[in-house]
């Protein structure tokens, strides 16, 4: 013989259930319980005026979930795209400054343009005066219906590059253009070195 010991089965929660409670009286309970139900949840004595209450009431209930849910998904989606609105706020506001800092930068370009056209213009009206002879600001500007200051400037730029020449404190003529490679070249410093001072 073996000397092994069978293992005894666990009861099942029906037997349990079964050993715990007697089953006809148990069943007697519930069948009070039942009998306890007033008229008005008791469906087996409902007509169909109640019962059409019910589902009215029903629908009501179901309309209040729709209707919250709704506005909890309308929540969640105001806060999940609250980043994506604002970053595109953000790209509008950046969008435009660029396109102004554009326009700014397209003004300043035509004005120096302007005033680039509009000095050699003027350049070349005070050099035509003076081919003709020597001149004072004030008689070229007199000749020329300029005023005094932007022929001054222009005589000023002129004499920069040599293009006019003083022949006084006031009178002004042609001039010579400096050669732009002379000009550039400058003399170089020599240099000392300590072999030299030995």
């Amino acid at each position: 013989m073996s000397n092994r010991t069978r293992r005894r089965k666990r009861p099942t929660l029906a037997a349990a259930l079964a050993a715990r409670y007697d089953k006809p009286k148990f069943d007697e309970e519930i069948q009070a319980s039942l009998m306890d139900i007033p008229d008005f949840l008791n469906r087996k004595l409902w007509t169909e005026e109640d019962w059409a209450h019910n589902e009215e009431a029903w629908d009501e209930i179901l309309l209040d979930v729709r209707q919250q849910r709704a506005q909890d998904r309308a929540a969640s989606d105001k806060k999940i795209f609250a980043k994506v609105r604002r970053h595109n706020q953000i790209k509008t506001i950046k969008m435009i400054k660029r396109r102004e800092r554009k326009n700014r930068r397209d003004e300043a370009h035509a004005r120096r343009v302007r005033k680039v056209r509009v000095q050699g213009e003027q350049n070349d009206a005070v050099l035509t005066q003076l081919s003709r002879a020597p001149q004072t600001a004030a008689q070229i500007a007199k000749k020329l219906g300029f005023e005094r200051r932007d022929v001054s400037k222009a005589l000023r730029r002129l004499l920069k590059t040599g293009k006019a020449e003083k022949l006084s404190p006031k009178v002004y003529t042609l001039g010579f253009p400096l050669d732009p490679q002379r000009s550039s070249q400058k003399p170089k410093r020599k240099r000392t070195r300590l072999r030299d001072l030995r």
